[in-house]
Formats: structure tokens, sequence, C-alpha cells
């Protein structure tokens, strides 16, 4: 008859708690690389509807004859919903920066907030394309591409 030992039937306490150390700093390495791109993702998320809101402003900005866009000045905050549970604030600023140098062009500003905090913020400049402008670009005509003809 044979008598086993004690020793030879596991893991002593100090094995066991150096696994669990390392365990626990494995899961909480994982815990925060997960959290860190969470929030990654989110922010994402947030920077993307404020372009769309944005975008749609300028869209129906568009729709306006350039000579009748304001040459300065803030325009009241928009509102739009992109996500039913956030609303974003769009303001838009017409020659901010000095580019409005006749009737037929403007410089547009434009910021997004949500919640009072700035998510998107782009520049870009309408000109006038229809002919009767006396600057800018004309639509050509004949062959090729053509712009409004």
């Amino acid at each position: 008859m044979s008598i086993i030992s004690i020793k030879d039937k596991g893991f002593t306490l100090v094995e066991l708690l150096v696994a669990i150390a390392i365990l626990t700093t494995v899961i909480a390495s994982i815990n925060l690389s997960l959290s860190t791109q969470l929030k990654a993702n989110h922010f994402a998320k947030i920077r993307e509807e404020g372009t769309k809101a944005a975008q749609s402003v300028l869209d129906n900005l568009r729709f306006e004859k350039v000579q009748s866009l304001p040459t300065s000045g803030t325009q009241p905050a928009v509102s739009v919903t992109v996500d039913p549970s956030r609303i974003y604030d769009v303001l838009v600023t017409f020659c901010p920066d000095s580019l409005c140098t006749s009737n037929d062009i403007r410089s547009i500003g434009v910021e997004v907030k949500l919640k009072g905090e700035t998510v998107y913020k782009t520049n870009t400049v309408f000109t006038s394309l229809d002919g009767s402008s006396t600057s800018g670009v004309k639509p050509t005509t004949g062959s090729g591409s053509c712009w409004g003809c």
C-alpha cells in the first residue's frame, strides 16, 4: 500500500494566488481596451451625425441664390434631429474669413453642437454658376462635360 501525500494532489496556495493575479491583470487590460473602443465608437457616431446635420443645412442653402445669402453675420441656430435621441444645433456664419469678394461668392462657416459642445466644424464657399455671374465659373457649352446644361 502506497501513501500519497497531500503535496502531490494539486496546487499550493501561492500558485493559486499568482494565477489569480495574472488572470485579474489580463481581464483588467481587456476591460480597459473595450471601454476605450466603445468611447471612440460613440464619439465617431456623434461626429458622423454632426456631419449629416451640417450637410442637411448646407443642402437647404444650396436652393437659395448666392446673391440672396447674407454677406455677414450668423443665422440663428437650426435644430436638426439625426438620431431620435439627439438634437444637434447647427450655426451658419456668412463670410467669417472675408472671402466674400463679390456679390456672387459667399464663404460659409458651419458649426454643429450637441448639448453646447462642438462636434463638427467646417467651412465652404458657394458661388454662382448660372452664367449671369461676372466672376466665378461659368458653364461650358458644346461637347464634353457640362454642369447645368
